[in-house]
């Protein structure tokens, strides 16, 4: 199954609010803190003690979600980490292709990091699937601009209000370039479903939708830990393609063999 296959009818994509361009320099380490919550009481405006926020979210997640989903959780968040912290130990230099890629990577760590929060945050896992699909989408662009795009086509990228190219043969000049990449292949073939899944809209999920008093699409833990690990990976992938056309092959080496659990299990 074709990686980010279900997109490959699609012509163009804007890109007017997406990751192409953003701030080059070391990865973000900013921490995500749900800020204070405001709500009527009568005719006064009054502020939600945040510390007792803190402690809800916490009670969520000790009474509502499985250790063992919990302990993945932690298990993806640490391996992203330690994939930020090899990336940001080196420095890059200042060409286009570069600073769109790092812009890129850097941006999908920080939608990993939200993903994670939202998910364990009471009543928000159905919106970390949004950005689960910007990852992936930010994986593809990065893919093809790393190692399939020319000088004129990045320039292009830079100019234009919209992504310029065809998203099919944007995808398959993506899978002819790394059709000899193990890592890449092992992705593909062994979450090949699971990607197109994760991949579709929310609206084409209508079916499995719920109304009760927690109305929208209800997600189990085998279905997170899925999304999640898809995530992971392609954090992952997109990183260590990048260190390698660096000239950093040992980390690239090293930071797919934190992800070698993931690959190796197919869900």
């Amino acid at each position: 199954m074709c990686l980010f296959a279900a997109e490959r009818n699609q012509q163009t994509e804007t890109v007017q609010n997406s990751p192409i361009l953003v701030r080059m320099g070391a990865l973000s380490q900013e921490n995500f803190y749900p800020r204070p919550i405001f709500y009527e009481l009568g005719s006064a405006c009054q502020v939600r003690n945040s510390s007792l926020d803190a402690a809800n979210v916490s009670l969520y997640s000790q009474h509502s979600m499985k250790l063992e989903l919990t302990k993945h959780l932690d298990k993806v968040r640490d391996t992203v980490s330690e994939v930020d912290r090899i990336v940001s130990s080196h420095k890059y230099p200042s060409d286009r292709r570069t600073v769109m890629v790092m812009g890129l990577l850097s941006t999908i760590i920080q939608h990993h990091r939200s993903m994670l929060h939202l998910i364990k945050s009471a009543g928000t896992a159905g919106s970390s699937w949004a950005l689960a699909r910007d990852i992936l989408k930010g994986t593809r662009y990065g893919l093809w601009i790393n190692s399939c795009a020319t000088d004129e086509q990045i320039l292009q990228i830079e100019q234009a209000d919209e992504f310029p190219f065809i998203i099919p043969e944007v995808t398959k000049e993506i899978e002819a370039a790394y059709r000899t990449d193990r890592f890449f292949e092992d992705l593909k073939n062994r979450w090949g479903a699971q990607l197109y899944k994760l991949s579709r809209s929310d609206i084409f999920q209508l079916g499995r939708w719920e109304i009760d008093a927690s109305s929208g699409l209800h997600l189990d833990d085998g279905e997170i830990r899925e999304a999640t690990t898809i995530a992971t990976l392609c954090v992952v992938l997109l990183a260590g393609k990048f260190l390698t056309s660096q000239g950093h092959s040992a980390d690239c080496e090293q930071i797919e063999t934190l992800a070698a659990e993931y690959t190796n299990r197919a869900a």
